[in-house]
């Protein structure tokens, strides 16, 4: 939490009054627990310009939409939701499917979508998880947005909608979906994660993305304290903590938002 917590400070210097919302898709607890969730709200709560600003969720394939819902639903807009903005309109989505790392999207979530775009009298942003196109990454692409052609065709046939956002790739990346008819193309783009960035590692995506994931589900599979004990306590797990995961956390870190406090 601590990069997050950077990262938004960052951010928030950056601009001279508090931002209309803060959007944050998906993967917002590694080991998908109730007090994980509860920790994010606490640094929400920490940055004292994000109090009263509305927050928007997207559940990613890290995420336990339940008990993201339980920790934050109070706080929160918790895709699948639509937002209104004044003059625009955001619509989230949840492409989450437990036990999935790529994502799904259930037809009743189309239908509602196809209504919500049909009806739209105002420019509209969507938002969801997974990447709905290809990023040509061989490593990522795999695991995207699964049976995407509905879903983009939905996309194509609504001239209110104005831009998709999406995560899940740790990395910017920016690309455009043709309209059915007339029309600038949609433009797509993808949000860098706060603490693990894809982009510019040594060795490929794919092995540091596999490296960083199979950490993190380490840690959920021995459970928080367990992990605390081998790497906080033993000697052995003080030196590989500094001499390689912590290492590889700044990296990680830096690349996005500067080095972990």
């Amino acid at each position: 939490m601590a990069s997050l917590r950077h990262g938004l400070r960052q951010a928030l210097s950056q601009i001279d009054q508090p931002p209309d919302l803060l959007l944050i898709t998906g993967d917002l607890c590694q080991d998908e627990s109730w007090g994980g969730y509860r920790r994010l709200q606490e640094v929400l709560e920490d940055v004292e310009p994000l109090r009263e600003v509305p927050l928007a969720l997207t559940p990613g394939n890290h995420d336990h939409p339940a008990l993201m819902r339980s920790a934050l639903g109070r706080r929160a807009v918790i895709a699948p939701a639509a937002l209104d903005l004044g003059d625009w309109t955001l619509l989230l989505l949840s492409s989450h499917r437990s036990g999935a790392v790529a994502g799904f999207l259930d037809p009743r979530q189309l239908a509602w979508l196809e209504r919500q775009l049909e009806l739209a009298d105002q420019p509209v942003v969507l938002a969801l998880h997974h990447p709905p196109v290809p990023i040509g990454d061989s490593g990522l692409d795999p695991i995207a947005l699964q049976d995407p052609g509905p879903f983009l065709r939905c996309l194509q046939r609504a001239p209110a909608l104005k831009a998709v956002l999406f995560g899940h790739v740790h990395q910017h990346w920016q690309g455009e979906l043709p309209r059915s008819g007339a029309g600038a193309p949609i433009p797509l783009w993808a949000c860098p994660s706060s603490l693990a960035s894809f982009a510019g590692m040594f060795f490929g995506r794919a092995f540091w993305g596999f490296l960083f994931s199979a950490s993190l589900y380490a840690r959920a599979f021995l459970g928080s304290l367990l992990w605390s004990l081998f790497f906080e306590v033993s000697p052995l797990g003080l030196l590989l903590w500094h001499r390689f995961w912590r290492r590889s956390l700044l990296f990680f870190g830096a690349a996005s938002v500067g080095p972990l406090s």
